[in-house]
């Protein structure tokens, strides 16, 4: 039995930690957009927030990483419509556009997408490169064993980061693709820091947002900064910069890193 809400499809918004998933939410709730009203500083729903952290591995391990052929999580479910409810709690417009951004809804994408089969996600991501050398490690921290090999929990952190990176991006990609098809779309954050108005005018029509030029405008010169750290991979020493591209290769030529 699919979640049965009152309002139009949802459009999701996710990808691995510190990809930019935080400019994007403020992107699309100054389109207009629902994102919640329990928000955290990077702009997460935070009513998902212990959903996500109690069933992301538990589901990537039930699922042998997403064969999503018999979903009997009841429990996991029933806790996910409960969630649902309480984020949409203040939304009160049944034509207004809606959704959440957590950046974990990659780890469960198949399972937000059979409880919500009209679901659009925009999936945002960036040079695993830079990833592995982020200060934001959390998805690592915690669903690394879930995801990645013994040897490869042996590995460097950067390492492991770029592997993670790569393997859950492409996995939401082939996903979203296949199954998804033209409710999803995926963004790459330089490309938002290289033309912004470009990028939130395709995320605008992608969400099914009316906006005129001269508001968009305004919203990529308020939210967009591109930061210093782009390209920080190519001044770092811990592990050469070949190695991060072997662990990485997959998701780097996928969106066109390399």
């Amino acid at each position: 039995m699919k979640a049965v809400l009152p309002w139009r499809a949802p459009n999701l918004i996710g990808g691995t930690g510190g990809s930019g998933t935080r400019v994007f939410a403020r992107i699309a709730q100054a389109l207009g957009m629902f994102i919640g009203s329990d928000l955290n500083g990077a702009s997460d729903a935070l009513a998902f927030r212990p959903f996500l952290y109690r069933w992301i591995n538990e589901y990537l391990r039930y699922t042998r990483a997403w064969d999503a052929a018999d979903l009997n999580l009841s429990d996991m479910q029933k806790e996910f419509d409960q969630t649902l409810h309480v984020h949409c709690a203040s939304l009160t417009d049944p034509n207004s556009p809606w959704g959440w951004k957590q950046p974990r809804n990659l780890y469960v994408l198949p399972f937000l997408h059979c409880r919500l089969p009209r679901m659009r996600l925009l999936h945002v991501v960036r040079d695993g490169r830079d990833m592995a050398y982020s200060s934001n490690q959390k998805h690592l921290a915690n669903h690394g064993a879930a995801l990645l090999t013994e040897h490869e929990l042996q590995m460097p952190e950067p390492v492991q980061s770029i592997t993670l990176w790569s393997r859950i991006n492409c996995m939401a990609a082939t996903f979203g693709q296949s199954v998804l098809g033209d409710r999803y779309l995926v963004v790459r954050f330089e490309d938002l820091c290289e033309d912004p108005v470009a990028v939130i005018d395709r995320v605008a029509r992608y969400f099914r947002i009316s906006a005129i030029e001269s508001e968009i405008s305004r919203i990529a010169e308020r939210e967009v900064i591109c930061p210093a750290s782009i390209g920080r991979w190519q001044s770092m020493s811990l592990v050469p910069g070949s190695a991060l591209v072997k662990a990485g290769l997959p998701g780097l030529t996928r969106f066109g890193y390399v």
